[in-house]
């Protein structure tokens, strides 16, 4: 998620504010047209925890921080976890549960990610 042709794609959707892990924060604002909820900045600190908790919490507690915060993408890179969460915990969060291959009717998947960096998810409302 690090490689500036992994954005082209999310490039070309309208634009919209990102969840994602707060490391690639800087990769969307910089390659695309998004805002994002947060990125590596320490004076954003209340946007750093509702990123982190809108992957790293179950899907349902997932889905209130995200409409809390107006997000449009959900956005989870490869195999790197949320920093911090212990492995039990893992698999019961929203980042588990894509990374799993369930995606809860609330979200829906967007374009074709077999191939991709990261999968990104619309929020429906």
């Amino acid at each position: 998620c690090i490689q500036s042709a992994s954005y082209v794609p999310l490039a070309q959707l309208p634009p919209g504010i990102v969840a994602t892990d707060v490391s690639w924060g800087p990769y969307l604002l910089a390659l695309t047209p998004h805002s994002v909820l947060a990125g590596p900045y320490h004076h954003r600190s209340k946007g750093i925890i509702a990123a982190h908790r809108s992957i790293a919490e179950p899907p349902e507690q997932a889905r209130t921080i995200l409409a809390e915060n107006r997000d449009t993408y959900v956005m989870v890179c490869g195999p790197r976890p949320p920093g911090g969460l212990a492995a039990p915990a893992r698999s019961l969060s929203l980042w588990g549960k894509l990374r799993a291959g369930v995606v809860p009717d609330w979200l829906e998947p967007v374009g074709n990610t077999v191939g991709q960096a990261f999968a990104v998810y619309l929020v429906k409302r």
